[in-house]
Formats: C-alpha cells, structure tokens, sequence
C-alpha cells in the first residue's frame, strides 16, 4: 500500500539517508536527491540548517529536529506548490521501486530444541512491513522483552 504524501513521509523519508542498509541503490539515489532537495532549499535559513545538521549528525535519529524542519517544510509548501510537487514526484518514484520494506525477526524456524531469547527489538524509520516470530517451529519458546517501533 503507498502511503499518502504527507510533509512527514517526505521528511522521515530523506532521513534514511543516514540509515544504514535502509533502502536498494535505486532508492538510495532518490532518497539522496530528495534529502539534497530538502536541504539546498534551505541553505541560508540558520535554524532549519542548524537542524538538518542535527539530523544529519544523530544519523537521522533526531525527532524534536525532525518536527521542526517538518513545521518549517510544510510553510514552504504553502507558498510554492511547485517545490512540493518536485519533492512529492521524487517520493512516488521511491514508492514505485521500493513499495514497502519488510524487516523480519526470528523467521522460518523449526527446531525440537527449543528456543530463548532476551531483550528482541526491531525498529523501522518509514514504511516498513514488520515481521516477528513467523513460521517458527519448535517444542518451546522462551522470550523476554520483545519490541517493535515504527
């Protein structure tokens, strides 16, 4: 399912840039142009590129920086509908080659010894199909503190 375009896909989106394994190469090369869109829009505005430098520094784990280039983002879209047009063509184009991501987590397992497992957690940034615990065989299951973020 693609998502609608909204100023926070777009923005959780550019982050990926500092993901690590988050996206294919061809997504990676939108996401890069969408994230170099974001930011030489903003060149000149002090508090949005001290921002994008926060987000950019946490590696794109920075939420309160996140919320405030969102706010200031979607002002802008306000006053130029052509700049959300360029940023929500470049969105789709990644909706259209990477649809959904699926992370999965203890998946496709048969053992008659039994499994335990402490402290599990999966967190996505974006769109993401979570998967965790599926098609798992076994004669026992011990877990403890089993999480998942989106």
């Amino acid at each position: 399912m693609i998502e609608p375009i909204t100023t926070a896909l777009i923005l959780s989106l550019a982050v990926q840039k500092f993901a690590e394994g988050a996206s294919g190469k061809t997504a990676e090369k939108l996401i890069e142009q969408l994230w170099t869109a974001i930011a030489n829009r903003f060149k000149g505005r002090k508090r949005t590129e001290e921002n994008l430098a926060v987000i950019a520094a946490a590696k794109g784990n920075a939420p309160d920086a996140q919320k405030k280039v969102e706010t200031v983002l979607e002002a802008e879209f306000v006053e130029d509908e052509d700049f959300r047009a360029e940023l929500a063509e470049i969105v789709t184009q990644i909706q259209k080659v990477e649809p959904e991501r699926v992370q999965q987590m203890l998946v496709g397992i048969k053992t008659s010894k039994g499994i335990k497992a402490k402290d599990l957690s999966q967190e996505a940034m974006g769109v993401a199909d979570q998967q965790m615990l599926v098609d798992v065989e076994t004669e026992g299951l011990e877990f403890d503190n089993l999480t998942q973020k989106q």
